[in-house]
């Protein structure tokens, strides 16, 4: 695990003095060590997180011939498989590295290597015969890429920040990015809130030689979203119990100590216990308690750390944590995020780096097996409006207006109804409820045109079939869950030199997840049992306290927090205007009115979180402040 960096032009040789300013200001992903690879073209370079090989993996890592190097973030989960099979071509190893696997496999299958991968990774491949660079993500996005090319040069790094270190890239605000981020908490896709940097999205990989700079994919979840004939459901549940295990085993595979973030819910639970079976020494587990009883899920984690008798480790957090760590937090995500939830990461990684430098996590379990309400919600009430009109277009046209201010759902099911082709259009609401609509953004002084709905339409038209419940969680694989949940985990884990694994997000679950139909993965009498495919694989060794919990989520008590006096006054002192793009005036007609603070919790918190995103553009050293301090 590290952070990686790089700067190429074939025009004219890279400026040796930025490569250290870019590492420099990743140093938190890598401490151990650090290492770079530079010619007349190219310098690219590491700062590296010991985990595997820990005394002979330092990085770049080549070839015998040295004329393949490569950088890589991430992990190769099965390296050692890989490994053998090299070595049985002739393959000699110099390293026990899992990087050293990625320039045999180059020499081997080139461009074809990366769908040999398992693992979480973001790399940087120099063939210097071929005067190649070759840079590649994951299939998920979990490890990121960013980069700034124009048309000359090409500079690239795991963290934006480093990129802008560069005094010819330009520092403009996307206001398409900014409009995205105001109705959904984060900026989508292959966009960031600077105009000139992009991100590689997940499976895709960046291949730049002279005269030629091309971005294509190799891996797409459309490939492997299609509902598929499930068989017998009880061979299927234990083919799923055996890939499972496999994966959590997977990630389980490292030279120090992995740990587990142990929420309380179903995910955390499953991935800590499996875990806690395969460990050969006594397991670390971290959870989060919030000061709001509402909101405590810790008696459900102290009940499986005492199953699993682990060193189980508490945080409290509290409003002023909220307060003081939010300008740390956003220095280290680079783009804004209005979910909240982005301290709490923080934090809980803050706590378990102190033991570990790995830790495991039950994400992605609620967007693979349907722990979300909304994933239900339409297919339900469009059976219901079914039941009552059938599928007359004509008469879901005339009463659709009726229901536009009563229901909101309704009014979707009315319109899909009435028009089939606006299906797409269905899952725009829950994609920003809470957040600003268009006619909010015009009172913030943003004009522009939308953008979101288009990536949402084309993502939606992409899915090869027609489960709704399949459909909208295919849309949160490709945006919401990289975009944001694995954005701000890897950053705000790496922020503390803490490697976060996955199991949930292995290739092979998200295929085998995509294909399962929507009417398996929850139960159709009870809309309180979530993720009843999950369940009932593992009914066996899930605890009854966890089996009878009602979904609560990771969500800290925000509202109750805004009421309280320090939150207000933070509202009330904030400038009216921001960078001239930003009028903030909106939040001045909220004042002391508790009632309009909770309807509008999400677009207060999202202002705030991105007053103080400027204040630290305009000066790195402002993370060091309180928000307070940062936005009067």
């Amino acid at each position: 695990m590290c952070g990686i960096a790089g700067l190429l032009d074939f025009n004219s040789s890279p400026d040796q003095e930025n490569l250290e300013k870019m590492l420099f200001s990743i140093k938190h992903r890598g401490p151990d060590s650090k290492g770079d690879y530079r010619n007349n073209f190219i310098s690219m370079g590491m700062q590296r997180l010991s985990i595997i090989d820990i005394d002979g993996g330092d990085q770049p890592i080549s070839n015998h011939e040295k004329n393949v190097f490569v950088i890589c973030n991430g992990e190769i989960y099965n390296y050692l498989e890989l490994r053998n099979d090299l070595i049985k071509k002739g393959y000699r190893f110099k390293t026990k590295s899992d990087t050293e696997v990625l320039v045999h496999l180059y020499k081997e299958y080139g461009k074809n290597m990366f769908s040999y991968l398992n693992g979480m990774f973001a790399f940087a491949i120099w063939d210097d015969i071929k005067k190649k660079l070759i840079l590649c993500r994951d299939r998920m996005g979990i490890k990121p890429l960013y980069y700034y090319f124009d048309g000359s040069r090409l500079i690239f790094s795991s963290e934006s920040k480093s990129i802008l270190l560069h005094d010819y890239v330009d520092k403009k605000i996307d206001k398409q990015s900014l409009a995205d981020y105001l109705m959904l908490g984060y900026v989508p896709r292959e966009n960031t809130l600077y105009s000139s940097i992009k991100k590689l999205l997940p499976g895709e990989y960046i291949e730049y030689k002279p005269q030629k700079f091309s971005i294509s994919s190799w891996w797409k979840l459309e490939d492997y979203s299609q509902i598929e004939r499930f068989g017998n459901v009880k061979d299927r549940t234990e083919e799923f119990v055996e890939l499972f295990k496999d994966s959590i085993s997977l990630r389980m595979r490292s030279d120090v100590p992995v740990a587990s973030f142990l929420s309380g819910g179903l995910d955390s639970t499953l991935i800590t216990l499996i875990s806690n079976e395969i460990a050969n020494y006594k397991l670390n587990t971290y959870n989060i308690k919030y000061d709001n009883a509402v909101f405590d899920e810790s008696p459900f984690a102290n009940d499986v750390a005492r199953i699993c008798n682990s060193n189980h480790n508490q945080l409290i957090i509290n409003k002023f944590d909220m307060i003081n760590e939010l300008p740390t937090v956003l220095w280290h995500i680079d783009n804004p995020s209005a979910d909240p939830t982005v301290i709490s990461q923080y934090l809980i990684s803050q706590a378990a780096s102190e033991d570990v430098k790995v830790s495991l996590s039950g994400l992605g379990g609620d967007e693979l097996f349907g722990g979300y309400q909304h994933y239900i919600d339409f297919k339900d009430g469009r059976g219901r409006i079914k039941n009552l009109i059938g599928e007359n277009k004509n008469i879901a046209r005339i009463i659709a207006p009726l229901f536009k201010q009563i229901s909101s759902s309704a009014y979707n099911v009315l319109k899909v109804i009435s028009d089939p082709g606006l299906l797409w259009s269905s899952h725009l609401p829950r994609l920003n409820q809470g957040y600003f609509n268009q006619v909010d953004l015009i009172d913030l002084g943003i004009d522009t045109e939308l953008r979101y709905e288009t990536i949402f339409e084309e993502l939606w038209r992409s899915y090869p079939g027609n489960d709704t419940v399949g459909q909208r969680q295919f849309i949160d694989l490709k945006t919401y869950i990289p975009d944001q949940l694995l954005m701000f985990t890897d950053k705000l884990s790496m922020a503390n030199s803490l490697e976060v694994r996955v199991p949930f997000l292995d290739h092979r679950i998200v295929s085998f997840a995509s294909a399962i139909p929507g009417s398996l993965k929850n139960d159709k009498l009870d809309h309180d049992n979530f993720k009843q495919f999950l369940k009932s694989s593992f009914s066996d060794i899930i605890p009854n306290s966890i089996k009878k919990r009602k979904k609560m989520g990771f969500v800290p008590p925000i509202v109750s927090w805004l009421k309280n006096k320090d939150f207000i006054d933070l509202i009330n002192n904030l400038p009216n205007q921001f960078d001239g793009i930003l009028d903030l005036s909106f939040l001045k007609k909220i004042g002391n009115d508790k009632d309009l603070i909770v309807k509008n919790h999400k677009k207060i918190w999202s202002l705030i979180t991105l007053a103080s995103w400027f204040r630290l553009r305009e000066n790195n050293s402002n993370r060091n402040r309180s928000i307070k301090e940062l936005i009067k």
